[in-house]
């Protein structure tokens, strides 16, 4: 996607699903807090968002 309102044009890339998951499972293997994820994990708001996202579709029940 393509943001461009007059700024310099930014190209956002959706960061990897398993990068993603990786850093959901720190934060719950470590119990901490998205934000203090390792930076190779991926943003921090991205992770969060991820967990929320995927907790309202039940995808966490479905891995059981």
């Amino acid at each position: 996607m393509t943001i461009g309102l007059g700024f310099p044009i930014i190209t956002l890339c959706r960061k990897d699903d398993r990068l993603i998951l990786s850093g959901i499972m720190h934060v719950l293997k470590v119990r901490s807090r998205c934000a203090d994820c390792p930076k190779n994990s991926g943003p921090y708001r991205t992770i969060y968002n991820r967990f929320a996202h995927w907790s309202k579709r039940g995808i966490w029940q479905k891995l059981r």
